[in-house]
This record gives structure tokens, sequence and C-alpha cells, in this order.
């Protein structure tokens, strides 16, 4: 069982899937947001066809908790230590939900292309406890557009920067 980001890179995460086949158990990733009822809900409106044909899906994930330049510095905004800032802490919820929504052949199907945009707007923090400052090493923000097998749309978007 593995918390998410899965891995620092695709080629870890490949590795890591060949191990679980190999190893023959079961493998998986803790993404809680697929049992809230409303998102299970939106999940049986989708399959039973009464939104219709799926053209465009949006996800997005907006925290507030960094919007303070003077909010102190913590792990979170060190790559060596968090891994990814927005795109993997928030964003790995907000794409995990779409293909979970949308992810099935007979919806949008899989993501076939993908652009983005990672941005980090304050560049250090004060560190708890000291004069210093440390550098911010991941992202405040994301933002992505996607195109789906069926020749659905997607837009994405997660921020710790949200006023």
């Amino acid at each position: 069982f593995c918390e998410k980001p899965l891995a620092p890179t695709l080629e870890e995460a490949e590795e890591m899937r060949d191990a679980a086949r190999d190893a023959d158990g079961v493998a998986g990733c803790a993404f809680n947001y697929r049992f809230v009822p409303a998102i299970q809900y939106a999940k049986g409106l989708i399959e039973d066809g009464e939104l219709g044909e799926i053209h465009h899906v949006r996800g997005r994930y907006l925290q507030d908790w960094l919007v303070d330049p003077e909010a102190p510095w913590a792990w979170r905004m060190d790559k060596d230590l968090a891994g990814s800032g927005a795109l993997g802490d928030l964003g790995a919820h907000t794409i995990d939900l779409v293909r979970f929504l949308v992810g099935d052949s007979d919806v949008a199907g899989d993501i076939t292309r993908v652009s983005g945009h990672l941005q980090t707007f304050v560049d250090e923090r004060p560190v708890p406890g000291t004069d210093e400052y440390k550098p911010v090493t991941v992202d405040d923000a994301y933002t992505a557009q996607a195109e789906f097998e069926n020749g659905a749309v997607g837009s994405f978007e997660a921020s710790r920067f949200a006023d």
C-alpha cells in the first residue's frame, strides 16, 4: 500500500509496478476522495448515462495555507523531502478523481495528451524560531490541460496559494 505521490519519477513508479506484479500480491495507492459520498453519487450518474456524453471535465483543488509570504517554511516546501509541490500533493487527487469518474473507455477513456505549468510564488520562507530563510524548491500551484482518447478535454488546477 503506497501513499501519493507514488514515486518521484515515472521510471521508479514503473519499477514499483513491476515489483508488485512479480510479488503476485495486491498493490494500491491511497486515493481517499474516491469514497466521498458526493463522488460516489457523481460516479453513479456518469455510469448510468444521466449526464450524457462527457465532453469536458474540470478538476480543481484550492487551498490557502501559503498565501501569506511570511508563512513558515515546512518540509512540504522542499523537493528532496516532499518530492513535489501542489502538483503531487493536491493535483494527484484531482487527476485521480477525473480518471476515476470518466477514465473508463466507454466514457472519456485514458488521457492521451497533456500540457501544463508549474508556478512558485514565494521563493523562500522564514524558518521557524530563527532569523533565517530557506528556499522553496517545489511548486505552489499547477495548471494543466488534457485530451482524452474519446475526444473529451479536461482542465486541472491546484494551488496552495488560492485566496
